[in-house]
Formats: C-alpha cells, structure tokens, sequence
C-alpha cells in the first residue's frame, strides 16, 4: 500500500516523460498491485489474496484494525439489558481476527534478510522530504510543459 500511494503521489505522477520509459511488465506489475490495495468492495481483492497466502505475510494492518473496529461498533458486548451475559459472537469474531495478526507476527520469514538492502531502505527512510521539497525535486527533474491551447487566439475585429 505504501509503494502504491508513494508513487502515486502527484509530484510522482506528474513525471510523464520519466515513466515512458518504465518497461510494460513493470507498469503491469504497479496495475496489479493498485488492483490488489484497491478500497472497492471493503478491500476484496486483497482479502482474496491475502486469505490464499499462508506462512510469513505483510498484512495490511489498517484493513485489520477497521475490521475490528466494524465488529466493536457493530455487536452489543451484552446480550440482553441487564448485561449479565456476554456476547459471545463479538467475541469469537475479536478473537478471530486478533489470533490472525498474532499468527502472522510469530511467523519468520523463509528467506534470509538481505542486509544490503536493509540498509539501503535505512538510509532512505532517514531523508525526510516534505512534500513541496518532493514537488519541487519533480520540477526539476521534468520542469512544467506550457499549456497549449487547442483553439486559435482571437482575432481583433476589423
């Protein structure tokens, strides 16, 4: 999700003649992954996918946290007035969700870390840019094109 939103950022997107040569299997790849984190359907395509994965997994944890939050607001804690009995189906489904996320934390990866990269994305992560020092950066790589109007100017009446 954070690849997707970084570069569709518009100081990202806007580098029209820089993603010309982005090959076509590469612009295939970002589509699936947009396809993947899309918000339609309550996030279906993901949920798909992510449910037909098993072992070590990056969840999207903020589509988790909204599912819990959906079962909070959504299912009574009691199930009748007195609130001498809890309900049990709210907790099942909080259970069920959170033994998920404790699931996919305890589970190692099934590869070795690369460390080169590790520390790479360090350093990257540690340049902070505001988002007028990203725009402006874009501006330089590909300054702006003028606007061409389609219809002729006026003409002045004789």
């Amino acid at each position: 999700m954070a690849v997707v939103g970084g570069l569709s950022n518009s100081s990202i997107s806007r580098l029209k003649d820089t993603q010309s040569h982005v090959s076509a299997e590469t612009n295939k790849v970002f589509n699936n992954l947009i396809e993947l984190v899309t918000s339609c359907g309550n996030y279906s395509h993901y949920r798909k996918r992510f449910s037909e994965c098993s072992g070590f997994r990056f969840p999207i944890l903020g589509v988790h946290l909204k599912d819990l939050i959906a079962v909070h607001v959504a299912l009574p804690d009691w199930t009748d007035k007195e609130k001498t009995r809890v309900n049990l189906a709210k907790a099942q489904q909080l259970y069920t969700i959170l033994q998920e996320l404790a699931l996919i934390q305890n589970t190692p990866p099934s590869i070795d870390a690369n460390t080169d990269l590790l520390n790479l994305l360090t350093v990257s992560l540690d340049q902070y840019h505001t988002e007028e020092e990203i725009y402006q950066m874009s501006l330089q790589r590909e300054p702006r094109k003028p606007v061409q109007n389609s219809s002729p100017p006026p003409q002045p009446e004789p």
